[in-house]
């Protein structure tokens, strides 16, 4: 099904007369983006300043002809090319929106090891195998923490994950 009007060579996401969008697909790019970020459909809407009821309608009834504008404050809020939502061509992200993704990783990162050294300081009875146990953890749940945080993680966690058993040695002859 394709409909609406664009010109596919314009990057700003203005349309001219004459030029068809495909739009079979911006159902499921739409979908994809929600689920890459995380998003429901109220909180793209909302991101990108449009009504949630636009959002939600394309979502449940597809899309016929999508307001030019719409597409475009889609893309602004997720980070992508107009052309990408609009009909699936060409690279997906931004390359602004990947060097802040990179950067705000490295920099949590980088947060979250000055914190894991904090709260080492403050627990240093526990042995170094829990706080690999917790830095190995998904980074998405253990970086934002605080030293405050990781501390109160390895108090919950210092009785349910055992230390290593030491291997035994063969004497020497």
């Amino acid at each position: 099904m394709s409909a609406v009007c664009a010109d596919p060579a314009d990057n700003t996401g203005s349309f001219a007369v004459g030029t068809l969008v495909r739009v079979d697909g911006l159902v499921d790019r739409i979908r994809e983006l929600m689920e890459l970020r995380g998003w429901t459909a109220y909180e793209f809407a909302h991101r990108a300043d449009l009504s949630d009821s636009i959002l939600s309608n394309w979502l449940r009834r597809g899309v016929k002809r999508p307001d030019h504008e719409a597409l475009r404050k889609l893309a602004a809020a997720a980070g992508v090319r107009v052309e990408w939502l609009r009909d699936g061509t060409g690279a997906r992200d931004l390359p602004a929106f990947n060097e802040a993704v990179q950067a705000a990783s490295m920099q949590a990162r980088e947060n979250f090891e000055g914190s894991l050294v904090v709260a080492k300081l403050k627990r240093p009875q526990y042995g170094e195998y829990l706080w690999e146990v917790i830095a190995d953890g998904d980074p998405l749940m253990v970086a934002p923490m605080s030293p405050a945080l990781l501390v109160a993680l390895a108090d919950a966690l210092v009785d349910h994950i055992p230390a290593p058993t030491p291997q035994p040695t063969k004497p020497r002859t």
